[in-house]
């Protein structure tokens, strides 16, 4: 008898403490200080739509994580940071700190479709064209950096 009240004080404990959560409803601490990163890509004066922009934290500062966007049809992005089990319209703005930053765009040619899960790498086995100088996807060749620092970060990228 003695065990089962334990084990159904155990369980109301438990229950209350899932309601009191850590006060930030299980997201990570650090989403509070995340500065909205915003700004547009062009390629040749044109804005580039659909086109991935990653932010890569220089991995030697506190707390660096990465950060990603897409451009919309007039080129602008708005910046979320990666964060499991968190979506990015919840995670919104990049951690402070230094970036490198990558851009990719691949176009498919006409009637080309790629399969559902494929990555740049498939597309353009499937003759889908990078349409970003090449300098500016790879980390190791890319000469575009931003320091993201509060209130907010606004950054153009010409490529």
């Amino acid at each position: 008898m003695h065990t089962k009240k334990t084990a159904a004080l155990l369980l109301a404990i438990g229950v209350a403490l899932s309601f009191l959560g850590c006060g930030s409803g299980g997201k990570p601490g650090f989403l509070k200080d995340l500065v909205p990163t915003t700004g547009k890509v062009t390629v040749g004066g044109k804005p580039l739509e659909s086109a991935t922009v990653n932010f890569n934290p220089d991995t030697s500062a506190p707390g660096a994580r990465p950060a990603m966007a897409v451009t919309d049809a007039s080129g602008m992005y708005e910046a979320w940071t990666m964060v499991a089990g968190v979506a990015p319209k919840d995670s919104k703005g990049a951690v402070p700190g230094n970036y490198t930053v990558t851009v990719s765009r691949v176009a498919l040619p006409a009637g080309v479709t790629l399969p559902e899960g494929a990555d740049e790498a498939q597309a353009i086995g499937l003759g889908a064209k990078q349409l970003v100088p090449a300098q500016y996807t790879d980390m190791a060749t890319s000469t575009l950096r931003v320091t993201v620092a509060a209130p907010k970060t606004e950054k153009n990228f010409e490529l």
